[in-house]
């Protein structure tokens, strides 16, 4: 995959893309699909904001059965399978653990209630053809047998629970990934650090972009029929480039994350704060993942950070809920935070952000706002993404006088995707590669599925064999295919968005060195840019990747 925007300056094009979240990673893949001249740009990398800020889970949400909204965790449900299809290195069975207490909504006979009617949306979870990845039914526990599997659960008041099943992304930022790669290879144009400053328009309507190259200064025009805002917290921004000052409404959530010390066993744990909102404790890399919170952001989501006292408050409604954790601010390893956009009708009414739709709007601005060649994409969850993708490239095609291509995302692997049974892929690779550790095997089949061998091969150099911290069973070759084959431009790309490397927070400082320097000679940083790469990864590792 390369980065070469002189060379999308020149290319005929039929759509351009603005934004490189999972919505935009997934669109361009499914235009290269259909077999359009797809160009996508973003403004710092892949998957760096929203999209890498979540729970870790594909689920249908089994909380939007309250609000009613069985259309969408039947998508939700359905598009869990389709990426446990089409990425099962990344995409598998997590068990989750309900517990149910007297007096309070998450009674027992509700939870039986709603884990019934989830496991009816869910009717075709069973078509994988390993079936050993399927998706197990839900069961009802008794209050010993919930306290046997989850000791720390606090039983004041507990009746039972239950355990159901959703699913977990090994990474976020690798699927979001897997999706440009695909893209790449059926031929789409992709860059990471190409930052759009303004739309080109002609009349009424818009024909590209003018581009600026974020790690050169240099600019160029882009042009393309139709372009595509999905620039997730960032999209009213865009459409106000489109507008002339007017921008598309939509109000910003925050969550946040916290990673710390395991406090939980073999399950995710759903927990309700007192104020009514769920969260979960996540098994996460030997530690526990918590997560999310919901509160409206005011401010420009450039300048958005995790703050101390959203972690402090956090900190606090865990304890509430979860007494035996006993956590406090020294425990934490990790943190990270993302915005998610919501689309705002009415912008004097407040909207409770917690209880707002994760169904996502498709904005063409030609009905809108009399405007061609321009459509605004808002909202969605990670989960439904592909098909949010499916919905937007029918209807590009359709603007560009094309018939509608039928859909083949739902079918065809991603790149990392097609290895056939997991437990059959980990066998052969073990029987052929008996001098890698079992521990790196299982890694490297996770981050990278069938195209591991791509690492693998790089192994035979013995400095790219070695392991760049003991603590995580990831070789330097990773570092280097991340340079070479996906697209890395930063230190911290390489870090937290390919490798995984900085996922806990965990990372001493000669492996931050050793990092440093395989991309430096790749990429051709001197020894002041290779400092300051350094300092960048290591003031976010000091300080827990919290603001001030």
């Amino acid at each position: 995959m390369k980065r070469d925007l002189k060379r999308m300056s020149q290319s005929p094009l039929d759509v351009l893309f603005i934004g490189g979240g999972i919505t935009g990673a997934a669109a361009v893949y499914d235009a290269a699909q259909r077999g359009l001249r797809a160009a996508l740009v973003e403004k710092h990398d892949f998957g760096w904001a929203t999209s890498a800020a979540t729970s870790k889970l594909v689920h249908g949400g089994l909380r939007y059965l309250k609000n009613l909204e069985f259309g969408l965790v039947r998508e939700s449900l359905r598009e869990r399978r389709i990426l446990e299809l089409i990425a099962p290195h990344l995409v598998y069975p997590l068990p989750f653990l309900v517990p149910t207490y007297r007096g309070t909504s998450n009674n027992l006979p509700m939870i039986g209630a709603g884990m019934l009617l989830y496991e009816l949306l869910s009717y075709d979870k069973a078509r994988l053809a390993d079936h050993e990845r399927q998706v197990p039914s839900f069961r009802l526990l008794s209050k010993k047998t919930v306290l046997a599997e989850e000791p720390g659960v606090d039983p004041t008041g507990l009746s039972g629970g239950a355990i159901y099943y959703d699913c977990q992304m090994h990474s976020p930022d690798r699927l979001t990934l897997e999706f440009v790669l695909a893209a790449a290879g059926l031929g789409a144009q992709i860059a990471n650090y190409a930052q759009v400053d303004s739309l080109l328009k002609e009349n009424d309507r818009v024909v590209g972009a003018r581009v600026r190259d974020v790690l050169s200064g240099e600019t160029c025009e882009v042009r393309a029929p139709i372009v595509v805002n999905v620039a997730g917290p960032w999209a009213d921004f865009v459409s106000e480039m489109a507008l002339g000052g007017e921008k598309k409404s939509l109000i910003r959530s925050q969550g946040i994350h916290l990673i710390f010390r395991p406090v939980i066993k073999n399950h995710a744990v759903v927990l309700r704060t007192r104020g009514g909102r769920h969260f979960f404790l996540i098994p996460w890399r030997g530690l526990t993942l918590a997560g999310t919170t919901d509160t409206r952001f005011e401010g420009h989501p450039d300048e958005y950070r995790v703050s101390r006292a959203a972690v402090d408050d956090f900190i606090r409604e865990i304890n509430e809920v979860f007494p035996s954790a006993q956590l406090k601010f020294e425990d934490i390893c990790w943190t990270y935070g993302g915005l998610r956009p919501i689309v705002e009708d009415e912008t004097d009414v407040e909207v409770e952000v917690y209880k707002a739709s994760r169904k996502y709007e498709i904005y063409d601005h030609a009905r809108e706002d009399k405007l061609e060649g321009f459509v605004t994409v808002i909202g969605g969850k990670y989960t439904t993404s592909r098909r949010l993708a499916e919905t937007l490239l029918d209807l590009v095609e359709k603007k560009l006088g094309r018939a509608v291509t039928p859909c083949r995302t739902a079918r065809a692997p991603l790149p990392g995707g097609d290895f056939g049974r997991w437990r059959d892929f980990l066998t052969e690779g073990a029987r052929r590669h008996p001098e890698i550790g079992a521990d790196m095997l299982q890694q490297l089949s996770l981050d990278y599925g069938a195209r591991r061998e791509n690492v693998l091969a790089r192994l035979a150099d013995e400095r790219l064999a070695k392991r760049l911290d003991e603590r995580h069973p990831i070789p330097a070759a990773a570092a280097v295919e991340a340079v070479e084959t996906e697209m890395a431009q930063t230190l911290q790309d390489i870090v937290w968005r390919r490798t995984g490397l900085g996922t806990t927070g965990q990372l001493d400082e000669a492996a931050l060195a050793a990092v440093a320097s395989l991309a430096g000679e790749r990429l051709g940083w001197d020894a002041a840019r290779r400092q300051r790469e350094i300092d960048s990864v290591q003031e976010r590792l000091a300080t827990h990747n919290i603001a001030g």
